[in-house]
């Protein structure tokens, strides 16, 4: 059985989670640490700089980086947008 909770979306999650426990950390990575709300901010800025050159809601989207954590943000970024990465 699915509940609205199961319906929601990894962005709506981590918006959630930025207004709730703004300072939290997020995700790790050797000694870095990244909080809720810096995470948000950049997916935010990756979904403006998307939406800038052109990417739409279904458009199916590249994504490659060495980086992880950019790699993330560009996923998270793309499923906020409704684009397929």
């Amino acid at each position: 059985m699915t509940t609205d909770r199961d319906q929601q979306s990894t962005c709506a999650w981590l918006a959630h989670h930025a207004r709730r426990q703004p300072m939290a950390v997020a995700i790790t990575e050797g000694r870095d640490a990244c909080s809720y709300r810096n995470l948000a901010v950049d997916v935010v800025q990756f979904l403006d700089a998307l939406t800038a050159i052109g990417i739409r809601r279904g458009q199916v989207v590249g994504v490659e980086t060495g980086d992880r954590f950019l790699h993330l943000v560009l996923l998270l970024a793309c499923e906020a947008l409704g684009a397929i990465p």
